[in-house]
């Protein structure tokens, strides 16, 4: 029988959060856990000095037989999620967080905890940015109604919250109202009438676990996603996940795949200068020692073609019969990870949103086209009609739900950015670019967590990445969570311009 697992930091939480499984999923079981010091001890010492106890307790819940786990604590909810377990992790207040942003406006936060503050902040950011919605956050703290909980007067403590929030919703400081704490939801059932939606994480969080736990039960090879378009992207033969992500993206983006039995040809009709986008993928290993036949493969299935794009499965045992005929070979790091990446803080000064209005995607080709500027490594003229078809299509596929684009803007100006494709259930990056003086800031860490949680949201199971073996980005990914998986080669000419 499928089971929900829950953290807890008071055992308050207990008979609630059991009352709201046997309402959503009265077959399921549920199993609880409570560790208050977590709290006490991330409220004095900061959320970092228990993250691994978050960890810890995590994988008890697993070990226990939870198919999803669920963390009602707000402070330590972020810790929770990021814990390698193997299972999908749900901080409570992620689902709630969510509905308050999806319309934009002033978010009235109420917390009575200080520790809360900072993470429930960041998640409420974070959701607006992958809505790109224009929420404003309005803090409203009400630290004296805590001692009243702490001390054991569960009465006194609504009371008190329930006045704080009537007081804000009177004053008219706020569009919707979010009570950042699990202890806090009866508070919501006093304004069910109002003009202002007063929110609580603990019923729409088991909701989001039940929707988790039937995903979860779902086998992975064989999803029943009939209209889903990413979910039809079968693998072709057992492919590493970098080449199978490769080509899914590819075939959502407009691409068609014919498999030659030993080899694979890519072709995009709507980009037709696309060098990747007209390709092969060699299957046959005893022959990636043999340039020449693929040379000739290559020329007669794109006559036309200035350029040779041939992925390889390995790297050649010798590359000099590669460079003799001015190919260049470099091998692909590929990394992956099956645990939720980490989410790194968002620098200061930086607004991160998805990409949605027609300015936002120009401000994508701008970027894009800065950074071909930069480096000198294509004609101008040739390359703007590459950026403008390629984001066309990445614009169709993001607007269909296949995929999602995340950006930070200094000042305005989109300087760094990245995107994120369902491929069954694999999600893989693409084009993670920050512009040169905006580097070593923290805002790819910060955009891949972002990304990840979309992606997670929608069913993804593993996590994929590729990057050229020298790339120094490669420490970055390594910081939120991806290890090494199967990589490969690639033999490419550049047009003679």
């Amino acid at each position: 029988m499928a089971t929900l697992g829950f953290l807890h930091t008071a055992q308050v939480h207990v008979e609630t959060f059991r009352g709201l499984v046997r309402e959503a999923a009265p077959d399921a079981d549920d199993v609880h856990l409570v560790d208050a010091d977590l709290l006490a001890d991330a409220r004095t010492d900061g959320v970092g000095a228990v993250r691994a106890r978050v960890a810890r307790r995590v994988g008890e819940l697993v070990a226990a037989g939870a198919d999803v786990v669920v963390c009602t604590c707000s402070t330590i909810g972020g810790a929770a999620e990021q814990a390698p377990a193997g299972v999908p992790v749900l901080r409570v207040d992620r689902p709630m967080a969510r509905a308050a942003v999806a319309a934009g406006g002033r978010v009235g936060v109420v917390t009575a905890v200080a520790s809360t503050v900072g993470p429930t902040r960041a998640l409420l950011l974070e959701e607006a940015a992958a809505a790109g919605s224009g929420a404003v956050l309005v803090d409203a703290p009400c630290p004296a109604a805590w001692e009243l909980f702490e001390a054991g007067d569960v009465r006194g403590y609504l009371d008190a919250v329930g006045a704080h929030v009537e007081a804000l919703v009177r004053s008219g400081g706020a569009d919707v109202v979010v009570l950042a704490q699990a202890s806090m939801a009866p508070v919501a059932d006093r304004f069910t009438d109002g003009a202002v939606p007063v929110l609580a994480g603990p019923a729409a969080a088991v909701s989001a676990a039940v929707a988790l736990l039937a995903r979860a039960g779902t086998p992975a090879e064989t999803p029943d996603h009939p209209d889903d378009p990413a979910a039809s992207v079968g693998p072709m033969r057992d492919l590493p996940p970098g080449w199978a992500t490769d080509l899914a993206v590819d075939e959502l983006m407009g691409s068609t795949v014919e498999d030659r039995g030993d080899h694979l040809v890519v072709r995009t009709p709507d980009n037709p200068t696309f060098h990747w986008g007209h390709c092969l993928f060699v299957l046959d290993d005893a022959r990636v020692d043999d340039p020449e036949h693929w040379l000739g493969v290559f020329a007669q299935t794109f006559p036309d073609a200035g350029w040779v794009a041939v992925g390889l499965p390995r790297l050649p045992a010798d590359l000099a019969p590669w460079t003799a005929l001015g190919i260049e070979v470099e091998l692909d790091d590929v990394l992956t990870t099956r645990d939720l990446p980490r989410l790194l803080p968002a620098p200061a000064g930086y607004d991160v949103r998805r990409l949605v209005s027609d300015e936002d995607w120009e401000q994508h080709v701008a970027h894009e086209l800065r950074e071909n500027a930069r480096t000198g490594e294509y004609p101008p003229e040739g390359h703007e009609r590459f950026v403008r078809g390629q984001t066309a299509a990445r614009r169709v596929v993001c607007e269909r739900g296949d995929a999602a684009w995340f950006a930070a803007f200094h000042e305005g100006t989109l300087v760094a950015d990245l995107g994120i494709v369902r491929c069954g259930d694999d999600a893989r990056y693409q084009s993670v670019g920050t512009e040169q003086e905006h580097r070593r800031r923290g805002l790819a860490g910060h955009l891949l967590g972002v990304a990840a949680r979309w992606a997670a949201d929608r069913g993804a199971r593993r996590w994929v990445i590729v990057t050229e073996e020298t790339n120094p980005a490669g420490r970055v990914y390594r910081s939120v969570g991806f290890a090494p998986d199967r990589g490969s080669a690639q033999a490419y000419r550049k047009p003679a311009y």
